[in-house]
């Protein structure tokens, strides 16, 4: 009869085909949690015949993520409706495959939206299966556990309910014990034996596996342990099922693997314990759930994994936060149990095993007890490879445990028995409830607000009695106070008075607290008396009252106190909402030049309360000058740049301005910027900009306005502070004649603080001789005129007191070879540009001048040029009494054409030897002696090169060695070494194609002040 009247109800059930896009790949049950938990809760939210809940958790917007009886209830409802599709004849409340399509049909647009009408069958195929690319190989070991035997690829979408293979190899069926299924080291079957003719089945109704896409399974075994050696194993699928279609396969075996009988594997023992049965409250944390002491034999191994199931009469979830611990150190955690698993948890350690040093240590499983009342919890480990114990010598080899001492005996591993004493529920103030400051007259307003968490069971609270607070001002009561849970209003608003002690809210079963959940519960009221007087003074506060026989536990039935004790909320301060307007920070009286547009004149920040935010309708801006109106125009208010209102033209006293409701969140700012275009004005005319803002509360809509005293303005004609070098400018040095180059930077100011200039005109005076062809400033070039002043006009470069750096850059002239090699214009020494005349205009456009004079450094001006290197510390070890490189240089050519290099000059010292003599010394091309060169000297060596210079191409680098007869005693406990050091004056050079001319390595930019070393 139930089941007929859910039927006949169906007719109201409309599957949706737009409004969801969910897919539900895993099983479901109760105690299972996940996101899928919270999908399918928003799927059965849908209809109201299978709404998980009408308000609180799992209701429309406040689903969760934990399958508990509410969820259960509503699948029951669901498949009650569609027994038909689903092929059942009674609802099993259990999210499986059948479910899980229609489920996923109602989510993609492929229901028939007609209730009674058959769905069409799901399908969730195909799936595939072949061998993975990596396979084990080699041996297997008499007595191992968890032997893997073969990787197994499955492609496609859907879930493997049932699975054969067939053992293969010279060996007898006895040879596997036990056959698994592993997902990396979690086993996600029960064992399988082998059957006459070598079938290993495997096969679950709620599916073995399900596969997305891809997804590698391992088949492992425990080897028996008087298997005899040479014997050789293996697997090979022969089918699989997924959605009902059975799919055969001939080609995927596995590796043959040979039994191996080793005599000295690490052991592994367990000691005998006998388990007894214990009390525990829920909310415990931390808690053994099982220990065992494992003895360690032979030698180390390595705790790769560790899988304990979960055997109590409490939800499986009853225990959060498992973590694995060896020794008391956690080596792995937290995790749930997985109720999809078979209720199983693994521990699996991947790449970073744990090593289990030979001795004695002690395996725990530890967790914290949130729900399960009047139920038990009970941990064990059930197979061999459960522990998954790996011989530190024999890599992949996996030791069976024994217990009690007795080899190769592995027995079900149990431990203590815990029972789960009655619920209760924990009431304390919520600690991410901030709020200190409330505004007076707003509405729903949290006046307190509190964490409810369950422990050992879900606990339903009936009532909860409410008492507000009043103090630091008339206490007339408050309106519409009212409960919140999770941000939804239950119960029904009530108006509080001075004169009730407190109000009773009666919840029915609107309020259940999951165990092990954190539920928030709020305490909102209008801050305003039932009179609708607002407040705007006071502290505010509310207090849940101690419970009488309000809470009941949902498994025990067990009666209690929610809350067990008066828990009273933060004092609350209560603000009117006031917002603050000052001057902004860092925006001080200012000294500007008349005639300058877009000038800021005023700054002001205003900052809303820490209770609520404001709403920004308009200001009124003061101005007060000591000179004209008429020089002051388009006055307009800016936030980050952007316009807040339209321009006023013409500016007065009082100005008013209208703003499009600006709103500035609680503790937020909001910057008003106020730019005008200053005119004509007259030197010492001062300019005041005041500012007052109007604006209501955000929450409250009081109303209010704020003033603030703004900077002054004060206008000053700019003077032109003498122009300057800037010390980054280049130094003296060659420059390669026809190259572009920037000579100089020069510093350009006013005067005064404040002011700023325009400069319009800039002229230079040059020295060398037909050395510059052109002058660029700012944009502009001017030919030079020679021996004469060279002018750059037309120039729009803005300066301030505070400076700006005006780049000059020359065109230098260029070098036209002649068939004799020299040039038409040889080698040109101080080469500079000096800028001796400043003219801009400031203020009413007057002009402004400066001449003083400001000079780059000096330059020659050259038609190639060498760069010289020291390389530092070379390779060798000094040889004293024979001949020793002593030092190194190398010359590069510059681009534009050959250079010689006539001589040069190199000091030496010896570190480490006394009584040091240099003698016969030489220069070399590598290790050749260069034809036509002298050395001369001993500590001060001169290298000359004849008949005139060594020429190096353009372009082109040459490295010139320094060989000598070191001779000398060495010093007790110092290694001897020489360094050299060239002379940058006592280097000479020759300028080839730009006449031939001598010049000393002073002007080379970055000459070389390193020495050169032998190896020390």
């Amino acid at each position: 009869g139930i089941v007929a009247g859910a039927v006949s109800a169906s007719a109201a059930l409309n599957l949706p085909t737009m409004d969801c896009s969910y897919m539900f790949n895993t099983n479901m049950k109760l105690g299972s949690r996940g996101t899928d938990v919270m999908n399918l809760q928003k799927v059965l939210n849908m209809y109201p015949q299978t709404q998980v809940a009408a308000t609180g958790a799992g209701s429309p917007g406040m689903e969760t993520t934990y399958f508990g009886v509410g969820t259960r209830a509503a699948v029951n409802k669901f498949q009650a409706l569609h027994l038909v599709e689903l092929g059942i004849t009674a609802p099993t409340g259990n999210v499986y495959t059948g479910t899980r399509g229609l489920l996923n049909q109602v989510c993609t647009g492929t229901g028939t939206g007609v209730p009674g009408t058959p769905v069409p069958p799901v399908t969730t195929g195909p799936v595939s299966a072949m061998l993975a690319m990596s396979q084990p190989s080699g041996a297997v070991v008499a007595g191992q556990a968890a032997a893997k035997l073969a990787d197994i690829t499955f492609t496609g979408n859907g879930t493997v309910s049932a699975m054969e293979l067939q053992r293969v190899g010279v060996s007898s069926d006895t040879v596997l014990n036990n056959v698994y299924l592993y997902d990396g080291n979690t086993r996600i079957s029960d064992a399988a034996s082998v059957i006459t003719g070598g079938y290993i089945r495997f096969t679950s109704g709620n599916g073995l596996f399900a596969v997305n896409g891809s997804r590698t399974i391992s088949v492992r075994a425990d080897i028996l342990s008087t298997a005899s050696a040479g014997q050789s194993v293996g697997v090979k699928l022969n089918s699989i099922t997924a959605g009902g279609t059975q799919s055969t396969f001939t080609n995927v075996s596995g590796n043959l693997l040979t039994v191996a009988v080793v005599s000295n594997l690490s052991t592994v023992n367990v000691t005998s314990y006998s388990a007894i049965t214990r009390s525990v409250d829920a909310g415990t944390t931390n808690l053994s759930v099982f220990s065992r002491t494992v003895e360690i034999g032979n030698h180390d191994a390595w705790l790769r994994a560790a899988t304990f199931r979960y055997i109590g009469s409490a939800p499986v979830d009853a225990v959060a936060n498992l973590s694995l611990y060896v020794d008391s150190v956690k080596v792995s955690g937290p995790m749930m149990v997985n109720a999809a698993n078979d209720n199983k948890v693994t521990f699996d350690l991947g790449t970073s095993p744990y090593k289990l040093m030979t001795g004695s240590h002690t395996v725990e499983l530890r967790g914290d007890v949130t729900k399960g009342s009047s139920r038990t919890i009970t941990f064990a480990v059930e197979n061999a490879g459960d522990l998954l114990v790996e011989d530190s010598q024999l890599t992949g080899v996996n030791v069976t445990p024994s217990v009690g001492g007795v080899g190769n005996s592995f027995q079900r591993l149990t431990y203590d028995t815990f029972n789960v004493n009655a619920g209760n529920v924990i009431v304390n103030v919520d600690p991410t409830y901030t709020v200190t400051t409330v505004t007076g007259g707003a509405s729903n307003m949290t006046i307190g607000q509190f964490t409810f968490k369950a422990y050992g069971e879900d606990v339903k609270v009936s009532s909860l009695a409410v008492t507000p607070a009043i103090s630091g001002t008339a206490n007339n009561g408050l309106s519409n106070v009212a409960i919140y849970v999770n941000g939804g209003q239950i119960g029904t608003s009530q108006n509080w008075t001075a004169t009730t002690s407190g109000l009773t809210y009666t919840l029915g079963s609107s309020l259940i607290v999951p165990a092990g959940q954190t539920v928030t519960v709020a305490v909102k009221a209008d801050l305003r008396t039932p009179a609708g007087v607002n407040y705007t003074a006071g502290t505010m506060s509310a207090a849940l009252t101690t419970g009488s026989s309000n809470g009941q536990g949902q498994s025990s039935y067990t009666i209690i106190n929610v809350p067990t004790g008066t828990v009273t909320g933060n004092s609350l301060t209560v603000s009117s909402g006031a917002a603050t307007f000052t001057r902004t920070s860092g925006f001080t009286n200012q000294t500007i030049s008349p005639n300058l547009a877009n000038v800021k004149v005023g700054s002001f920040t205003l900052q809303a309360g820490n209770s609520e935010g404001v709403v920004v309708n308009g200001a009124t801006i003061a101005v007060t000058t000591t000179g004209s109106y008429n020089n002051i125009s388009n006055l307009t208010v800016k936030s980050a740049g952007a316009n807040l209102a339209t321009p006023i033209g013409q500016v007065t006293s009082s100005n008013s301005v209208n703003f499009n409701s600006l709103s500035v969140a609680v503790n937020g700012t909001m910057t008003f910027d106020v730019y005008a275009d200053i005119g004509n004005a007259t030197t010492s005319s001062t300019y005041q900009v005041d500012m007052t803002v109007n604006y209501r509360g955000a929450t409250s809509n009081t109303t209010a306005s704020t003033a603030a005293t703004g900077a002054l303005t004060t206008i000053n004609v700019a003077a032109l502070a003498a122009p300057t070098l800037v010390s980054s400018s280049p130094v003296a040095q060659f420059v390669v004649g026809g190259s572009t180059f920037g000579i100089a930077t020069f510093k350009l100011a006013t005067v005064t603080s404040g002011t700023s200039a325009n400069v319009r005109e800039m002229r230079f005076l040059t020295s060398g001789t037909d050395a510059i062809e052109s002058i660029t400033v700012g944009g502009v070039t001017s030919p030079v005129i020679s021996g004469g002043t060279t002018t750059v006009s037309g120039l729009n470069i803005t300066v301030s007191s505070t400076g700006t750096d005006v780049p000059v850059t020359v065109k230098f002239s260029g070098f036209q070879n002649t068939t004799s090699g020299g040039s038409l214009l040889d080698s040109v020494s101080g080469v500079s540009v000096a800028l001796g005349y400043v003219e801009g205009t400031s203020g009413s456009g007057s002009v402004i001048t400066n001449s003083t004079f400001a000079s780059s450094s000096l330059m020659t001006l050259v038609a190639s040029k060498p760069t010289v290197t020291v390389s530092g510390t070379q390779g060798g070890t000094l040889v004293l009494g024979a001949e020793n490189k002593v030092g190194e240089f190398t010359v590069v050519a510059d681009a534009n054409g050959k250079i010689s290099v006539a001589s040069s000059t190199l000091t030496l010292s010896a570190i480490g030897v006394t009584g040091v003599e240099f003698t016969s010394p030489r220069v070399a091309d590598g290790n050749t002696t260069i034809s036509g060169s002298a050395v001369t000297g001993s500590s001060t060596m001169s290298i000359s090169f004849s008949p005139s210079a060594y020429e190096i191409s353009a372009g082109q680098s040459k490295t010139f060695s320094v060989f000598a007869n070191v001779a000398g005693t060495p010093q007790q406990g110092i290694t001897p070494y020489v360094a050299s050091t060239l002379s940058a004056s006592g280097f000479k050079w020759k300028d080839v194609i730009g006449g031939n001319t001598l010049f000393t390595g002073s002007a080379i930019l970055n000459f070389p002040t390193n020495s050169w070393t032998t190896a020390r």
